[in-house]
């Protein structure tokens, strides 16, 4: 199908693995769209807790030293 071979790189593994499971001349049109849109939700949502885990929260707790003379 033309839809499958335009679509990039990154989505080789899910291509790979309908033409590998599906008799792609029976599948209907919804059930691939169907299919990619799973994927491409779920390729999403890893993206963004990729990012999330990359956002670290810091707290500096600032302290200050103070120096007692002794004469």
């Amino acid at each position: 199908m033309k839809i499958l071979k335009s679509l990039p790189s990154k989505w080789h593994t899910k291509v790979t693995a309908i033409q590998e499971a599906k008799d792609l001349t029976k599948l209907p049109m919804e059930k691939l769209i169907g299919s990619l849109m799973t994927y491409e939700i779920n390729l999403t949502k890893k993206l963004q807790e990729g990012e999330d885990k990359k956002k670290k929260n810091i707290a500096l707790k600032a302290t200050t030293k103070e120096e007692e003379e002794f004469e």
